[in-house]
């Protein structure tokens, strides 16, 4: 977990993130190190099929990093 801070500091904290201004943001990295992917907000159960299909693809996302063998991609 990493928390830059207040939001007027993650600019200097987190250079590489360009406009990052949403909270929360999930930086998902591999079995390297690496992110391999950025997902910014996150929709509340009330959305409805919006909060379903951000949930689907979240699993989606981490079962398949998860499904890797450490150094390969």
């Amino acid at each position: 977990m990493l928390l830059a801070g207040e939001p007027d500091q993650a600019e200097e904290k987190l250079p590489q993130a360009v406009n990052f201004n949403a909270f929360p943001t999930t930086f998902i990295l591999g079995r390297d190190g690496k992110v391999r992917g950025v997902h910014a907000g996150f929709p509340s159960p009330g959305s409805g099929e919006f909060y379903s299909k951000a949930e689907h693809e979240m699993t989606e996302i981490v079962e398949k990093l998860l499904a890797e063998r450490a150094g390969t991609r």
